[in-house]
């Protein structure tokens, strides 16, 4: 007997044909009672209908991976907009009256709009 299948559900990578066309032929031969060595025994036409299984099974798994990051994308601009996230300048050119004739700034003044 085959052991039994993980109660974890498969990784997202793991949606390519190869692995889905293991794994349904691996379960397959579990429900049938086939053993480990049998696996290869099962008729061409099985093969051929896992296969086509298994292809159509790898265009889910790559369509809810774009699903998946088309969704994530979405809910990221939703949750930070551009107003956030926009280049704020850190320069700015100022120009100021002086009360005076002749002032003297140190390097660290600052100007403040208020």
């Amino acid at each position: 007997m085959l052991p039994p299948p993980s109660s974890s559900a498969p990784a997202a990578a793991d949606f390519s044909k190869g692995s889905v066309k293991s794994r349904l032929t691996r379960q397959a031969a579990e429900l049938w009672g086939y053993g480990e060595a049998d696996l290869d025994g099962f008729d061409p036409l099985v093969n051929l209908l896992l296969e086509a299984c298994a292809v159509e099974f790898e265009k889910i798994g790559q369509e809810l991976h774009n699903t998946q990051f088309r969704l994530i994308e979405r809910l990221a601009t939703l949750l930070n907009p551009d107003v956030v996230d926009a280049p704020h300048p850190a320069h700015a050119v100022a120009q100021a009256r002086a009360r005076e004739a002749v002032v003297v700034l140190p390097d660290d003044a600052q100007f403040v709009f208020a």
